[in-house]
């Protein structure tokens, strides 16, 4: 049961922390997190400045959602082996 609970939150914490590496992706580098998504560069003169603008203020955005979810992930793992702890004394 130990192996169990243990096995839940190592897994819990890898997810929580691909969130938010992939929130900082999007935050900090969100034309490379574009290229992944489009799997091709974007042309320069393609959108108009304030389009592009837009467009990056999105990418923060979901980055910080993403950022958020992988916070949360984390305080649900910690939650669930501290009762999990309590439950079968360890």
């Amino acid at each position: 049961m130990i192996a169990l609970l243990l096995i839940n939150f190592t897994i819990s914490l890898i997810k929580s922390i691909l969130w938010i590496f992939l929130g900082i992706l999007f935050i900090k580098h969100f034309e490379t997190a574009s290229s992944y998504i489009i799997r091709k560069p974007i042309p320069e003169k393609l959108v108009s400045k304030k389009n592009k603008n837009d467009f990056i203020e999105l990418m923060k955005w979901i980055g910080v959602c993403f950022l958020f979810i992988g916070i949360i992930s984390i305080i649900m793992a910690i939650t669930t082996i501290s009762i999990g702890g309590h439950q079968i004394k360890f």
